[in-house]
């Protein structure tokens, strides 16, 4: 008997999600901004990617790194700093 592998074709791909609101005020989306790029330099290729979030509302900031260049990538980090962060009580 012989055992085959189906390869399956995902039906509903990962979804593009919007960068949650900051954790300090959850008023407004931040700003995420390119900060830098670290390179190979036998390749000259990047490998990782510093991206800077900026709250515009209560100035809340964070710094992500991020392997590749992936905006995605840098937006679920946010999500996940957003969602697991302690709320500051005024």
């Amino acid at each position: 008997m012989h055992h085959t592998d189906t390869v399956r074709i995902a039906t509903n791909p990962r979804k593009w999600r919007r960068p949650a609101p900051c954790p300090a005020c959850r008023k407004s989306r931040p700003l995420i901004l390119t900060l830098g790029a670290i390179y190979n330099l036998r390749t000259r290729k990047p490998v990782n990617t510093i991206y800077g979030c900026i709250c515009p509302n209560c100035r809340h900031k964070c710094i992500l790194h991020v392997d590749g260049r992936s905006l995605k990538k840098a937006i679920r980090l946010w999500n996940h700093h957003a969602s697991h962060h302690q709320r500051n009580e005024q």
